[in-house]
């Protein structure tokens, strides 16, 4: 069953909404890489609740659809989607990561995010055209926790 969109899911200025999101989840790459040991985890848990706004908006765009009114030739959802489920992957496999596999496993996520970033810039300019695929966000549920 498909659902149904609702006014109230929708983005009251999806251009500005986006281009904090993009900031903010490089705020957080960029304050992951720090160096030092002390508190990896923190900071690492911190990159990846912020890069949860931007998939959240990018979901929701996807949704409803962004038009561009500069532009004429909007990302279809099958250009944005993908990017969208690489990180949520990456960040279920970093939720599940064990002491071994952490650099490689926040290595993908890292990697994961920036592609969604520069997807997410082509939504800026270009728009997006809608679709009805939205899915729950149940992978960042562990970095909430205290």
């Amino acid at each position: 069953m498909v659902a149904k969109k609702r006014p109230a899911d929708r983005l009251p200025n999806p251009r500005d909404e986006l281009q904090r999101a993009i900031q903010r989840a490089e705020r957080g790459l960029a304050a992951a890489t720090a160096e030092g040991f002390r508190e990896v985890l923190l900071r690492v848990r911190h990159a990846v609740l912020l890069s949860e706004r931007l998939v959240v908006v990018l979901d929701r765009l996807v949704l409803h659809g962004f038009r561009r009114r500069q532009s004429t030739e909007p990302l279809a959802p099958s250009d944005v989607e993908p990017a969208i489920q690489a990180v949520r992957v990456a960040v279920g496999s970093l939720a599940a990561t064990t002491p071994l596999k952490f650099s490689a496993d926040y290595k993908r996520y890292t990697e994961r995010v920036e592609a969604l970033i520069e997807v997410a810039r082509v939504v800026v300019d270009r728009g997006v055209e809608s679709s009805v695929n939205v899915a729950e966000l149940d992978e960042w549920k562990l970095f909430r926790e205290p």
